[in-house]
Formats: structure tokens, sequence, C-alpha cells
């Protein structure tokens, strides 16, 4: 959902309370997507599946930055396909992990 209007206005919105709260909150990122064949697949398209990935790697191998990423790559939602490189080291995330 990472090219999602509706999506990334929500998590622009929610990125600041997030902050404040930290570990009061159980946030949970979700994603609505599809696999057909083994290609997965999303309702923008294969850019949005690679930020959607980018995103999904990241709540796996650094989970505390996740918003720190998430609301980098808001910034742009056009380029989530090649602006999450950038937005991990912004976020200070191991880029080869």
């Amino acid at each position: 959902m990472s090219q999602c209007p509706y999506g990334v206005q929500v998590e622009s919105a929610i990125a600041p309370v997030l902050d404040k709260l930290k570990s009061s909150v159980d946030f949970r990122l979700n994603f609505i997507g599809s696999v057909e064949g083994n290609e997965p697949q999303s309702m923008h398209g294969p850019t949005e599946v690679a930020g959607d990935i980018a995103q999904l790697c990241t709540a796996k191998i650094a989970p505390e930055h996740l918003m720190n990423l998430v609301s980098c790559q808001n910034e742009d939602p056009a380029n989530v396909a090649t602006n999450w490189e950038a937005c991990a080291a912004k976020a200070q995330i191991d880029v080869s992990a």
C-alpha cells in the first residue's frame, strides 16, 4: 500500500503520534496484495510492490525504524520503488540487510 494515496495520508498523519507514544501503541502496518503465479501483485502496480517489499523488509530487520522509512518514502510516493534505499540510509537502516 506504499502508493495508496489514502494510506500515505494516514501514515503521514499518524507517524508523529506514534513517535510520541512509542511502545505504548501496538502499531502494525498491513498491506493489500495478491500473488499471481510467483509474482506479487498490488493495486497500484509493480512499483508499489517494490515499495511494499522495502517496507516489509524494514519491518522484519529494523522494526524500530519502519515509520522513519515510511515517512521518508511518503514524501515522494510516486518513486517508492527507487527511493527506499536513500530513505533507508536516512533512517539509519542497514541497506545491505
